[in-house]
């Protein structure tokens, strides 16, 4: 079965959201270290899957 999804998937960011909040409970990393990876990921994954959509079409 192939189920097309949008590029926004709401259990991605539940999931993002609760490992970043879990790695700053953990002390590993501070709220801004959190945040800027979240943002460093979304703008290293977002070329990276348009890219691999353009290809597939």
């Amino acid at each position: 079965m192939d189920r097309r999804r949008g590029a926004a998937d709401p259990a991605g960011y539940v999931l993002v959201a609760l490992v970043g909040r879990s790695r700053v409970r953990l002390r590993d990393h501070t709220p801004a270290q959190a945040t800027a990876g979240t943002a460093l990921g979304a703008a290293v994954a977002g070329p990276v899957f348009l890219g691999l959509v353009r290809r597939r079409g």
